[in-house]
């Protein structure tokens, strides 16, 4: 197995392990399913740099992961992984880059066993969001 396929498969489980822990997210809300998969970004950045993945093995998981995962077109796929890359950098979105560094926490919590810390973690994104959309 190569580092792409090793990466690949390290990516699918640990997103099946934090659906198990998230069961609430709910992907029928666009602006749930865009946190959700802002916060998966950052998981798979954070598991990038454990196993050295790339860039280009990163965005084309971040593709894979959107289009099959939360049903996005490819061309929506990939715009929104643009995005995810661009936010990475704190000023050019400050409220992604958040979300994507409690993602980053979040590996380390699903690591570390701490589902409740990250289902906690995932939660306060969700609340502060829903108050923001709901003003």
């Amino acid at each position: 197995m190569n580092g792409q396929e090793r990466y690949s498969l390290a990516v699918r489980q640990m997103f099946q392990q934090t659906v198990d822990v998230l069961d609430d997210v709910n992907d029928e809300d666009e602006m749930e399913r865009q946190a959700f998969g802002i916060f998966v970004f950052g998981m798979m950045n954070s598991l990038a740099q454990q196993m050295q993945a790339t860039p280009v093995q990163v965005r084309a998981e971040t593709i894979a992961f959107l289009t099959q995962a939360l049903g996005y077109s490819p061309q929506q796929a990939m715009d929104f992984s643009m995005l995810m890359i661009q936010a990475t950098k704190e000023e050019n979105n400050p409220n992604w880059n958040a979300i994507i560094h409690r993602g980053i926490e979040g590996h380390r919590q699903l690591q570390q066993g701490q589902k409740k810390e990250l289902d906690h973690n995932f939660k306060e994104i969700m609340e502060v969001l829903r108050k923001y959309r709901d003003r």
